[in-house]
């Protein structure tokens, strides 16, 4: 067995991780290491170590999270580089702190990466910067592999459908390119973020629909609110009509 046959049978989770740590790289080389390392280490080392205190408190028995250091990951691709400490550490240790706390139905309703950084958004004015994504071929090729690793392509489609849609109408009655609303669309946060499948809905029939409902909420927040980033307060919206999508979705 190849080093890429390895790679592709490999826990998922896993293979998300080594995208992520991909992008971080590329990032890294493009933005400089000065101003980037230093938030990744204190995001991806708050969230693994204050997901594994919690669990060790739980389970009386040491625990290291890999949803943590995923969620650290994303936390630190998306905020802007050479942010203050302060920040990324608040984002990381809010979005473990969700994930222990905010249940619905036995099952975290809010995506903690998205909800650490909507808060941050809020609490500090931050504006988020999403330089995981500074390699657009690549995020598009490595996003498409684990989009279709984790069984989710149908959830991208409908959301990236809705959104190119309901921006392209808005741009062109504005007398703007309709092409501007798929230049618009956050590869980072669909490839990565919009599939967590435990905060998205269960079937595939509710997922379309979670999708559609999160490009409009997005789509909404660009034309009304375009100091807001939408990617994030738009996923918090659909986070939030999740049980409700799947009492109603059955298949």
């Amino acid at each position: 067995m190849n080093i890429v046959e390895k790679i592709w049978k490999t826990n998922i989770k896993n293979q998300l991780i080594l995208v992520l740590s991909i992008f971080a790289a590329v990032g890294m080389f493009q933005l400089g290491i000065r101003n980037s390392l230093p938030q990744l280490v204190i995001s991806v080392t708050t969230a693994i170590g204050l997901d594994s205190l919690i669990i060790y408190k739980k389970l009386k028995k040491p625990f290291f999270s890999t949803s943590a250091l995923i969620s650290g990951l994303i936390i630190a691709l998306a905020l802007p580089p050479g942010i203050a400490w302060h920040i990324p550490l608040s984002a990381a240790s809010i979005a473990i702190f969700s994930k222990h706390t905010i249940h619905i139905r036995g099952r975290h309703n809010f995506n903690p990466a998205n909800f650490g950084l909507l808060l941050s958004m809020f609490i500090f004015g931050t504006y988020l910067a999403w330089w995981g994504a500074t390699n657009t071929w690549l995020v598009l090729l490595l996003g498409t592999l684990i989009t279709y690793r984790f069984k989710r392509i149908h959830l991208v489609l409908s959301f990236f459908i809705t959104q190119s849609i309901l921006l392209g109408t808005y741009f062109v009655l504005k007398g703007e390119p309709f092409l501007n609303s798929i230049l618009m669309i956050n590869l980072f946060f669909i490839f990565v973020m919009l599939i967590e499948p435990k905060t998205s809905p269960i079937h595939r029939k509710g997922r379309i629909i979670y999708g559609v409902l999160t490009g409009a909420f997005s789509s909404v927040l660009i034309a009304t609110i375009p100091t807001l980033d939408p990617s994030v307060v738009a996923l918090a919206l659909s986070n939030l009509l999740v049980p409700v999508i799947n009492s109603k979705v059955k298949e």
